[in-house]
């Protein structure tokens, strides 16, 4: 077939099942209904809870459970340039955190672990989309950061955050 241009034209073909007629006319009626369900998926971000759950636990000696002791830190949310640093003392170890909620430079919880002379042995930034960044859930209910292991001679800390209510 050859068009009025001199180009060679193809027919359109319709696909069985589709066209104007009666099922078109159902298809063109059920759309909403079928898109409803996906609207309810793209929701928007979720909110940044009002605070996080450090949660620890320290053996003097890695191989044993004899003298272990349990201790959380609590980072409240701090909307502005700079959150006071929460700290606390367990065995060996000292930790610091804050939890910056909303900022100019962006939503993040940072951790610094540190030995009882002073030297840094880890430290953790964790920059945050939104409260669903937060959401992560490891095996073993080890929240966003999954479980930690931080070593200092015989001794050993495991750590762990998750958002707060």
């Amino acid at each position: 077939m050859t068009a009025a241009d001199g180009s060679n034209a193809v027919p359109a073909r319709r696909l069985p099942g589709t066209g104007s007629g009666p099922r078109a006319l159902a298809a063109l009626c059920l759309l909403p209904v079928f898109a409803l369900p996906l609207a309810g998926c793209a929701a928007g971000p979720q909110q940044l809870p009002a605070e996080i759950a450090c949660t620890t636990q320290f053996r003097p000696d890695a191989g044993s459970s004899a003298g272990e002791e349990a201790a959380q830190l609590v980072l409240p949310r701090f909307d502005g340039m700079a959150a006071t640093r929460q700290q606390l003392s367990t065995g060996t170890y000292r930790l610091s955190g804050s939890y910056i909620g909303e900022a100019p430079d962006g939503r993040a919880v940072s951790l610094a672990i540190s030995n009882a002379e002073g030297k840094t042995l880890a430290s953790m930034l964790y920059q945050l989309e939104d409260g669903s960044s937060l959401a992560s859930r490891f095996g073993g209910g080890h929240g966003f950061t999954g479980l930690h292991y931080i070593r200092d001679g015989e001794a050993e800390l495991q750590l762990y955050c998750t958002a707060g209510e």
